[in-house]
């Protein structure tokens, strides 16, 4: 290692070894080499994928993090990065700090990066703690307004403004609780209705 060197960065952690990362044993024996470089005061990057599923969706982002679980209580700190959107050259990206051993753990946040006549630019967006427990909230709602019987969409929606939820934020909680087979759609002509 050249002298004076503070900072490494592997990209990805999957490219550089031949180990089973969903092998606690072998995922610890990458923790333990990646600390003697922290042991001698050597910061280490590493860039880590998830799995399929998203953390934008899960209530802790650790939980999609691909491997054993010796992964993420071998380091310090865990950022999750997620595309949120993407429109022209405009990229949007939630950030969630999922773990932090020391410190004070940041609200999640979101960067827009953009590319406009050859110049690149990123921007901090502000916390989007907000828009993820709004619809945490809605999903609460949803699943208690169903609990009366079922509804078709457009009465959900009426019944969540209310509450301040903008309508994207009810149709991704919608969507979501599909995916996650909390309630159920049925159609009829052009309604669809919703049931626990």
């Amino acid at each position: 290692i050249l002298k004076g060197t503070k900072l490494i960065i592997f990209d990805s952690l999957r490219d550089m070894h031949l180990l089973d990362e969903n092998n606690s044993k072998d995922a610890q024996s990458l923790i333990d080499y990646f600390r003697e470089f922290t042991a001698k005061g050597i910061t280490v990057l590493i860039a880590h994928h998830n799995k399929k599923e998203s953390f934008l969706n899960s209530k802790d982002p650790a939980q999609v993090l691909r491997g054993s679980s010796a992964i993420l209580a071998g380091i310090d700190s865990l950022l999750a990065v997620e595309k949120f959107k993407e429109l022209g050259g405009r990229i949007e990206w939630i950030i969630a700090q999922a773990k932090l051993r020391q410190g004070k753990a940041l609200f999640p946040f979101k960067v827009v990066f953009q590319e406009k006549d050859g110049l690149a630019t990123l921007t901090y967006e502000g916390e989007v703690e907000n828009e993820l427990k709004k619809r945490e909230k809605a999903k609460e709602i949803i699943k208690k307004i169903l609990s009366e019987g079922e509804k078709f969409h457009s009465e959900i929606v009426q019944k969540l403004v209310p509450f301040g939820i903008g309508e994207r934020t009810i149709k991704t909680a919608i969507t979501e609780l599909k995916n996650s087979q909390e309630i159920k759609p049925r159609k009829d002509k052009n309604k669809t209705y919703y049931s626990l």
